[in-house]
C-alpha cells in the first residue's frame, strides 16, 4: 500500500475523473496540519479488463487528522463521472455522516474540480463532531474538551481522535491536537526552488494523549512547521520550561537560551544570550545572562513574546560587541 506520487496518480485515473483529483493531490492539505497533504495509494478499476485504460475510479485515500492518519476508499464509476463517489470510512464504521451537512455531495458538480476537495473538507467536519461525540464515554476527557472550548482560541483549532484501546476491557484513549494561537506574521517566507517542496503555512501544533479515560496518563507532545523547527535547537518536551532558538542578526549567529522558573508567570524568566563563535579563557562559549528586562505578569503569551522579540533586537548589538571584546575566536 505504497503512496504513489501526484503524477503518476493522475496518469492512472480516468480522464474524466482526473481534474477532481488533482486537485487533491496537488491541494490537498486539511485541518490543522497543514505540513502533510492528503495521499493516494491503492487506486484501482471497476472496469472489466477490455475498458481501454487509463480507468481507475477507485482508490484509498489518506487523511492526516489529531496526529492520526484516516484511510477513506473513494469509489466512482469511470462510466458514469458525472455521479458523486461513495465512501468507506475504513475502521470508522459508526460514522454515519449527515447529507445534509455536505453541500458538495447534494449539489455534486463533477465539472468543478475542487468538488471533492471541498467535500473531503465537509467530511472532515462531521468526522470532528463524531469524535466530539464519543468523548461522551468519557466524562474527565469531555471536561477537558469543554475546558478547551471556553477559550475562543481554540474552537476551530482542535481535532480530537478517541478510541477504545480494548474491546474486552473497555479501555479508553483520546488525543487533542491543538493548534496554538502563535502570531508567526514576521517569518521570513519559505524559499525553495522546488515549489512542490513548500511546508505550507507556518504552525505550531499540541499534541496531548490521554492514555486512560481518567487522564491519569497524559503526553503532551510539540510539532512545529519546518520553517519554525529550524530555528530551535531545542525545548523541553515534557514540562516545556527550556527552549534553546539558534537565530541570527546582520550575519551574526547566536543562542538564546529560554529559563521558565517554577513560579512562571508570576517570576520573570531567564534569557542566556551565548555566542557560537567566541570562548572564554576557561574553553566555554561566551554568554551574558539577562533577568532585568520588559517583563509583566500580566501579559498574555502572545505579548510576552512579543516584548521579548523587541528585548532581543535592542540587546543584541551590546551582546555582539562584548561577545567580540571579551571571547577568544
Amino acid at each position: 500500500m505504497n503512496s504513489v506520487s501526484p503524477e503518476v496518480a493522475l496518469h492512472r485515473i480516468s480522464p474524466e475523473l482526473r481534474p477532481l483529483l488533482s486537485s487533491v493531490v496537488r491541494n490537498g492539505r486539511v485541518g490543522l496540519d497543514s505540513t502533510n497533504c492528503l495521499r493516494v495509494t491503492d487506486l484501482k478499476t471497476g472496469c472489466t479488463s477490455l475498458t481501454p485504460g487509463p480507468c481507475c475510479d477507485r482508490f484509498k485515500l489518506h487523511i492526516p487528522y489529531a496526529g492520526e492518519t484516516l484511510k477513506w476508499d473513494i469509489i466512482f464509476n469511470a462510466q458514469y463521472p458525472e455521479l458523486p463517489p461513495d465512501f468507506i470510512f475504513g475502521e470508522d464504521a459508526e460514522f454515519l455522516p449527515e447529507a445534509t451537512e455536505l453541500p458538495h455531495l447534494v449539489h455534486w458538480d463533477a465539472g468543478n474540480p475542487e468538488c471533492l476537495l471541498q467535500l473531503v473538507k465537509e467530511l472532515i467536519q462531521q468526522y470532528h463532531h463524531y469524535q466530539c461525540h464519543r468523548l461522551r464515554e468519557s466524562s474527565r476527557l469531555l471536561f477537558e474538551y469543554d475546558s478547551l472550548l471556553e477559550d475562543s482560541s481554540y474552537g476551530r483549532n482542535l481535532e480530537i481522535y478517541a478510541r477504545r484501546k480494548n474491546s474486552w476491557t473497555g479501555e479508553f484513549s483520546a488525543r487533542f491536537l491543538l493548534k496554538l494561537p502563535v502570531d508567526f506574521s514576521n517569518i521570513p517566507v519559505y524559499l525553495l526552488k522546488d515549489t512542490a517542496l513548500d511546508p505550507g503555512e507556518d504552525v505550531a501544533l499540541l499534541s496531548v494523549s490521554f492514555e486512560d479515560a481518567e487522564a491519569t496518563q497524559v503526553f503532551p507532545k510539540l510539532y512545529l512547521s519546518p520553517s519554525i523547527e529550524q530555528g530551535v535547537v531545542e525545548y523541553d518536551a515534557e514540562g516545556f520550561t527550556k527552549l534553546t532558538l539558534l537565530l541570527m542578526w546582520k550575519d551574526f549567529c547566536f543562542l538564546v537560551h529560554v529559563d521558565l522558573p517554577l513560579y512562571f508567570p508570576r517570576d520573570q524568566p531567564t534569557l542566556t544570550f551565548q555566542s557560537v563563535y567566541h570562548f572564554t579563557s576557561s574553553g566555554q562559549l561566551y554568554a551574558q545572562v539577562q533577568t532585568s528586562y520588559p517583563y509583566s505578569p500580566r501579559w498574555d503569551g502572545n505579548e510576552m513574546a512579543k516584548r521579548a522579540k523587541a528585548y532581543f533586537k535592542s540587546f543584541i548589538p551590546q551582546f555582539q560587541e562584548a561577545a567580540f571584546a571579551n571571547g577568544k575566536l
